[in-house]
């Protein structure tokens, strides 16, 4: 199963929650003053990548982009060499599964920025998931910003679970994304229609970021069952891992055990105080799990015998 693909964020042709983003670099974009840097801080899961998108075929193609509704036209010759990764003045950077992004890709990327493009407009290079980036990237990176370029725009996708070197955030215009509850909500009741999916979760019961959230309720339509026992689904989980060795069922991971707890709690099976004591044993054992490349049945058995004692 390849979530990146079912969610892709190319391929989201409606943006939801953004006006006031929106409309902010629309005017930068408008006046021609668009900064060199600008980075995207805020949770993982609240659309930026999709945000950054839609900045990019309001962009380049402007005449096709509906500015009321925030929306894409998806069979335009531009949207579709786009999302294929192959219009000459986007270049896409991320990581990939648990990997950091190398040094090297960061140096092919110098090389690439240095031969002439085929379009007389200026290039944008997006790095996704910067924050996983090691030091050495972030520093090849910054030698690359401080070369001087008025046709190159870097935008940085932060999901500030890391610090990043303060001489990258230094040299970027920092926007911070952020979303009250009452929009996170419409915003993922937008998602939920627009992926036709049933809700499975309360979503009452736990906080998530609509993309997340959405991701996780697909799980529980497609693989999981709601009726399942937290340690059944974690074997579900763990083998989908095992697998296809994605960051993502970590995430899953952690949300599956807090939405057990939670849902425990509410039906009075623990008190506030073994219910804060069972989630930060589970929780941490379940970061030693990936830290460490434990055995599953290691991490099954410490659940079995947490969650009964």
């Amino acid at each position: 199963m390849n979530l990146s693909k079912h969610f892709n964020p190319k391929e989201t042709l409606i943006l939801y929650g953004y006006e006031k983003y929106f409309n902010f670099f629309k005017e930068l974009i408008d006046k021609n003053n668009l900064p060199k840097v600008t980075m995207l801080t805020g949770e993982k899961g609240l659309g930026k990548s999709t945000f950054v998108n839609h900045l990019m075929h309001y962009y380049y193609d402007r005449e096709n982009y509906n500015q009321e509704n925030l929306s894409i036209c998806g069979n335009t010759t531009f949207h579709t060499i786009f999302k294929n990764d192959t219009f000459p003045n986007i270049y896409f950077i991320n990581i990939n599964n648990f990997k950091n992004i190398k040094v090297d890709e960061v140096r092919k990327l110098k090389q690439n920025l240095l031969k002439t493009s085929v379009i007389n407009q200026a290039r944008f290079v997006i790095l996704d998931d910067v924050e996983t980036f090691n030091l050495s990237s972030l520093n090849a990176l910054l030698k690359i910003i401080e070369e001087p370029s008025k046709s190159t725009h870097f935008m940085l996708i932060n999901n500030k679970s890391k610090s990043l070197i303060e001489t990258v955030k230094s040299r970027s215009l920092e926007i911070k994304i952020t979303f009250n509850n009452n929009q996170k909500i419409k915003i993922l009741s937008s998602l939920i229609s627009l992926f036709e999916q049933q809700l499975l979760i309360n979503k009452d019961l736990l906080s998530a970021s609509p993309g997340n959230f959405i991701k996780f309720n697909y799980m529980f339509n497609e693989k999981l069952n709601i009726e399942n026992s937290l340690v059944n689904n974690i074997k579900i989980i763990l083998n989908l891992y095992k697998k296809e060795k994605d960051i993502f069922y970590k995430e899953l991971l952690i949300f599956v055990t807090e939405y057990y707890l939670q849902k425990y709690k509410l039906e009075k099976k623990y008190n506030n105080k073994k219910f804060i004591e069972k989630r930060s044993n589970l929780l941490n054992y379940i970061n030693e799990f990936f830290l460490f490349n434990l055995n599953q049945n290691t991490l099954l058995n410490f659940f079995e015998s947490r969650l009964h004692e």
